[in-house]
């Protein structure tokens, strides 16, 4: 499943542009879900193992891009406008479940 972390946000920050911060954070998630196909079905705990080891490793200038672009519209901070983005969810499911309601409506 193919979650669209980049589209939410490019909409709440308005920068829609390939240079972007959607465009950025869209990048980011792509290669940690490169990096972690493998991991696709294991539970919350060993995911976030492999998302932390790919963030560090082979996606680490992707992710310093993101966190970059993240801090520059604030989404770097708890309880932002961001959250229903599914920063700060602790298990897929929440994420899920945030950026659904986010496309499509409670």
């Amino acid at each position: 499943m193919h979650l669209n972390y980049g589209g939410c946000f490019a909409l709440i920050s308005g920068e829609l542009s390939a240079d972007g911060c959607g465009a950025a954070v869209a990048r980011g998630y792509e290669c940690i879900q490169i990096g972690c196909d493998g991991c696709v079905g294991s539970s919350d705990e060993q995911y976030a193992a492999c998302v932390k080891a790919a963030a560090s490793g082979d996606c680490a200038a992707i992710e310093q891009e993101t966190d970059a672009c993240l801090k520059r519209v604030g989404a770097d901070v708890d309880g932002n406008q961001y959250d229903v983005c599914g920063t700060n969810s602790d298990t897929w499911e929440s994420v899920v479940k945030k950026l659904s309601a986010f496309f499509c409506g409670p």
